[in-house]
């Protein structure tokens, strides 16, 4: 019940972050530089939600019951691409649409994404025999860095 409770937390925490950063500004760059990163971003988050393939993709940091580990495409880099990739499309907007308290969500985002990805490998570690291997071949978030 606790986990539950934590990962739905860690949802709306999330989407509400999102939401709000989306709600103070546009939902599209006007800086065509800054659009493109947003675009390349949109593509990642399809990319990486189709890598997932059916039956796997969780909104909730706990994996389905007869969910497989992916680890192929993009998750043969990076466990958390569709995090990465949230980051990526929202980046732009905070930089083309500045203003302190949007930056402050981002980084909240951040924040968020870090412990929701934390709490889900506890979980992935649970149900997936392979996962510590998996985690010495990927980088976490963000390749050779983090």
């Amino acid at each position: 019940m606790k986990k539950n409770l934590i990962s739905y937390l860690l949802v709306v925490l999330q989407l509400s972050t999102i939401a709000v950063i989306l709600g103070t500004g546009s939902f599209f760059c006007k800086n065509a530089y800054l659009l493109a990163v947003e675009i390349i971003g949109i593509f990642l988050v399809a990319y990486a939600v189709w890598s997932m393939k059916k039956g796997n993709f969780n909104i909730t940091p706990i994996p389905k019951e007869y969910a497989e580990l992916r680890t192929t495409h993009f998750y043969k880099v990076i466990r958390h691409p569709m995090y990465l990739s949230t980051l990526i499309c929202l980046f732009p907007l905070i930089i083309d649409y500045y203003s302190l308290t949007r930056l402050i969500l981002f980084f909240a985002l951040i924040v968020i994404l870090i412990l929701k990805l934390n709490f889900e490998e506890k979980m992935l570690i649970k149900q997936f025999s392979g996962y510590e291997e998996y985690k010495k071949t990927s980088w976490k978030l963000i390749p050779f860095i983090y």
